[in-house]
């Protein structure tokens, strides 16, 4: 998501130069560097402080933001109607030229805090500082009103609820619509007691109706035709008015940047503001990555020669999907690339197997939104507690599980008693019905037999009888022909065949007399033949 109305560089220059004389925005530095009762927070005035050495700078730009991190906020304040009110301001001078006159106005973005019942509002403000009270003609959805500083146009949201943490971004940008000016005020919501995606709201676009060839929100050491310097801060202070806001509460974090192609922060800034009108009491300001604002005593100051702040611009969703399933949603904004290797996700019965190998988000400098996908494959422990031991198998979840039909093991074999293939939806411990079964091995005269035989059944050891022979099995069991034995091992058995004595006897007198008797007729039938 790029940034809405992206500023374009038409002109940017930061030039340094070393001055003997301080200037009148110099000047109002010095004043303000001895009061305690400021707006305090950021801002850039263009003119540096490297060790006492003054030296000048401009910037001109299209667009600034200001970022914000509130986590808490509590004041009262000198304003009647908003006793308990306080302001974050973004307020910039904007200057216009034609070829025949200049204009410039000050522009303000606020969040106006209720701090007694955790209320919000954004307001946008545009004054005349062309001149000392120039008259105003702006056109957008506010209204122009009267003050004894002049005419002011004034729009404000209808009031919003807050929560902590409260962060995002104001922004204020400057175009041309039909040659005329166009002033835009916007805010990005990036947490509001829960985490939003980066989404610019411009809440009021102004037109002013003065016909330009040129416009900037411009930083510079110098002051308005009005009097007033051309800066840009990001302040706390009273709700309006010129009130003041004496915080007994804050912890807040601001960052101060301008768009020209690219968003880069003020390089030079103090911790207070000189146009904003509306005050703080009771906050110190300290710099780290971002402007630390806190509840203590105030110790106005130059912060920065090289504020380069850190803040969110990249919104990072992650999903974690196991087989097509969202497992985990992770959501947040990050500020340094996230580069990750993914490793499997193992405990004791589920494995989860990365498809992606590794993956990379770099934070971009506009408003942008990243959603990336992790696929993982999920394996589930299955244990089996087969017959001839355990094994343990890892199956992909929704997968099947295939049995062994049957397990051999040479005179012994296990057969599976229904189907071999299990669909796997969990973790789990089976223990599958098998038939134990036994090889009855029979030796015969005429061949051998084999057949498996399930333990605990009986079979019967049955020859046909021979005349004149006993039959009996010999092997594994001595036993007679036709006897039932039990199954309980391996059986390997031989038909034993034997005649018995007195009939084997009568059995050869039988076969010697028909010889004989087959000799004499042989004899007989050989002497008539020759007779």
């Amino acid at each position: 998501m790029k940034l809405v109305a992206m500023a374009v560089l038409l002109f940017f220059v930061i030039t340094i130069a070393s001055v003997v004389n301080a200037s009148p925005v110099t000047q109002e530095i010095n004043k303000a560097l001895h009061n305690s009762v400021l707006p305090l927070g950021i801002a850039s005035f263009g003119v540096s402080n490297d060790s006492g050495n003054i030296r000048y700078f401009m910037i001109k730009t299209k667009e600034v933001l200001g970022f914000f991190n509130v986590s808490v906020i509590r004041s009262n304040s000198s304003c009647l109607d908003y006793p308990y009110g306080a302001s974050l301001q973004l307020n910039s001078v904007v200057l216009s030229k034609n070829a025949i006159e200049n204009y410039t106005f000050w522009i303000q973005n606020v969040i106006l805090f209720n701090t007694s019942d955790n209320k919000i509002s954004f307001i946008d403000n545009v004054w005349n500082f062309s001149s000392l009270c120039s008259p105003l003609t702006a056109i957008g959805i506010g209204k122009i009103y009267n003050s004894s500083q002049g005419q002011v146009y004034i729009y404000s949201t209808n009031w919003k609820s807050l929560e902590y943490p409260f962060s995002g971004y104001l922004l204020e940008n400057v175009s041309r619509s039909e040659n005329y000016l166009k002033l835009s005020f916007g805010y990005v919501i990036i947490e509001n007691g829960t985490l939003y995606l980066p989404k610019i709201i411009w809440f009021d676009n102004v037109t002013i109706p003065v016909n330009v060839s040129s416009s900037f929100i411009t930083v510079a050491p110098t002051l308005t035709p009005e009097g007033r310097p051309y800066d840009v801060e990001l302040v706390f202070g009273g709700p309006g008015g010129g009130s003041v806001s004496y915080f007994s509460k804050i912890n807040a974090s601001l960052a101060l940047f301008y768009n020209n192609s690219k968003v880069t922060s003020f390089p030079f800034i103090y911790d207070f503001g000189l146009v904003t009108a509306e005050k703080s009491a009771g906050i110190h300001v300290s710099l780290s990555k971002e402007i630390n604002v806190y509840v203590g005593n105030a110790n106005p100051t130059f912060l920065a020669n090289n504020f380069t702040p850190n803040t969110p611009f990249t919104f990072l969703e992650i999903n974690t999907l196991v087989n097509g399933k969202l497992l985990n949603e992770s959501l947040g904004y990050i500020t340094s690339p996230l580069i990750e290797k993914l490793s499997p996700l193992n405990n004791n019965t589920v494995r989860l197997i990365p498809l992606n190998k590794s993956f990379a988000v770099y934070p971009k400098d506009s408003f942008s939104f990243y959603n990336i996908s992790l696929f993982y494959k999920k394996y589930v422990k299955v244990g089996v507690n087969l017959p001839n031991g355990s094994i343990t198998y890892w199956i992909p979840e929704g997968g099947n599980l295939t049995l062994p039909s049957i397990i051999n093991n040479i005179s012994e074999r296990y057969v599976l008693n229904g189907n071999n293939t299990l669909e796997v939806n969990f973790p789990e411990n089976i223990t599958p019905n098998y038939t134990k079964e036994y090889l009855v091995k029979l030796v015969m005269p005429n061949g051998t037999e084999k057949e498996w035989v399930e333990a605990g059944k009986t079979i019967s050891l049955y020859y046909p009888s021979i005349p004149f022979a006993n039959i009996n099995w010999v092997g594994t069991y001595k036993v007679s022909n036709g006897v039932n034995v039990m199954v309980n091992g391996p059986i390997n058995e031989k038909v034993y065949i034997q005649l018995k004595d007195g009939e084997f006897l009568f059995l050869l007198i039988l076969v010697a007399t028909i010889i004989l008797f087959l000799t004499i007729i042989v004899v007989i039938r050989e002497r008539k033949s020759k007779g």
